[in-house]
């Protein structure tokens, strides 16, 4: 499995894991967490440019962890979920998390 971490945000973000990481960040308008169909585009747009810059990036990409960059301090947890992803595809096979 060949793991990278993708996010997005309105400022540089920094990546304590040994995974490879990108994260696309740039300023965008302010919503707040207002459910306007306008900012969901906006928000798809850049996850989707985020991930192909990320796979442009790392081609040797297999398993993508995208981790909104809320959670990036939280070691840990995004420790155990990747361990959790490798045990579960290893005895399930393809396999999606959340």
């Amino acid at each position: 499995m060949r793991l990278t971490a993708v996010c997005i945000s309105t400022k540089e973000e920094h990546w304590q894991l040994e995974i490879p990481f990108f994260c696309l960040s740039e300023p965008g308008p302010s919503w707040g967490r207002v459910k306007d169909p306008k900012r969901i585009d906006y928000l798809a747009d850049k996850q989707n440019r985020a991930l192909e810059r990320a796979m442009n990036e790392f081609p040797e990409t297999t398993h993508v962890i995208w981790t909104d960059s809320y959670y990036l301090d939280q070691t840990n947890a995004i420790q155990r979920l990747v361990v959790d992803y490798g045990t579960i595809s290893a005895i399930r096979g393809e396999t999606i998390l959340g």
